[in-house]
């Protein structure tokens, strides 16, 4: 059944008294309400002598909208100054009017779907977000175990174990001239003299063995400053033969970088990977692929 009220532009009228007027003004050639229309109008709408807000209501729109004549706008505005005594007992007709109002409000709205769209939208971001962040944490934490895993292997120990033993040997050799037969010269230490790199790490140059070994080629470039170096970068045969080419490349860039920093002109420095091609121990072993993960140098003539 439809409702006794008509909203326009959010606005509630008396459905009633609009559908009067259009019946009222239909036809006619100049389409205005006359005084007899006024008053079947006023007539329509009273109730035991009141009228309520909201016919007073549409008694206002309906003078604003619609065209009437001079003596019918006098008894329009005349009615709608009329006081609305809220004390009086309802009628049947009022009565009704209220309880079709009060099951208008109670009716379920409809939720606008711009609204519904939105939150569908933000509930799916929400759960892609937990689920994304839980995968996240799930990868770092098999990564942290697996790294925590391959620290404590024996074979992980013994690697480091031992690069820390042959760097020690080496720095001892080539400090203590007194323990060779013949004492070597500068070019024969320099060029005996290698960077050691590990298999994790061919992109910094930070080691304590590194640092030391750096130093050490920096005292005796310092001693010999018209010497051309060539930096010789060499590694194992555990990749590629194009990988390998590149590590090499880098591991020899990484060493002239650290001697440019430690006052080294770059222009008596030049670079050179040499991959796998020159080794220095066999690559059977874990020890002798250590020890081809080398940087070494040449004086060039």
């Amino acid at each position: 059944m439809a409702s006794y009220y008509k909203t326009i532009r959010g606005q509630r009228y008396d459905r009633s008294l609009l559908e009067l007027c259009d019946s009222l003004t239909a036809g006619r050639g100049d389409g205005r309400i006359s005084k007899a229309d006024a008053r079947q109008i006023i007539a329509a709408v009273r109730d035991a002598g009141k009228i309520t807000a909201i016919e007073r209501q549409t008694l206002v729109y309906i003078q604003e909208h619609y065209r009437s004549t001079a003596g019918a706008a006098a008894l329009l505005r005349a009615a709608i100054g009329d006081p609305d005594q809220n004390a009086a007992p309802q009628t049947a007709r009022q009565t009704k009017k209220t309880q079709n109002a009060a099951a208008d409000r109670a009716a379920p709205q409809a939720t606008a779907p711009a609204t519904a769209l939105f939150t569908r939208q933000r509930e799916l971001f929400s759960a892609l977000f937990v689920l994304v962040s839980v995968m996240i944490a799930f990868l770092l934490c098999v990564l942290l175990t697996d790294w925590c895993a391959w620290r404590s292997t024996p074979e992980a120990k013994n690697e480091a174990l031992q690069e820390q033993v042959d760097t020690a040997d080496n720095a001892k050799d080539q400090t203590l001239p007194g323990s060779q037969s013949r004492p070597k010269s500068d070019r024969q230490l320099l060029e005996e003299t290698e960077i050691p790199f590990s298999a994790k790490n061919s992109r910094n140059v930070n080691s304590p063995a590194q640092i030391q070994q750096i130093e050490y080629v920096v005292s005796i470039l310092k001693r010999h400053p018209d010497w051309q170096i060539e930096v010789q970068g060499h590694t194992c045969n555990q990749d590629r033969s194009g990988a390998n080419q590149r590590i090499s490349e880098t591991r020899a860039r990484l060493v002239e970088q650290a001697l440019q920093r430690s006052g080294i002109a770059a222009k008596r420095l030049s670079i050179r990977g040499y991959a796998d091609t020159r080794p220095a121990a066999s690559n059977d072993s874990p020890a002798g692929r250590r020890q081809n993960r080398r940087v070494g140098f040449r004086v060039q003539p």
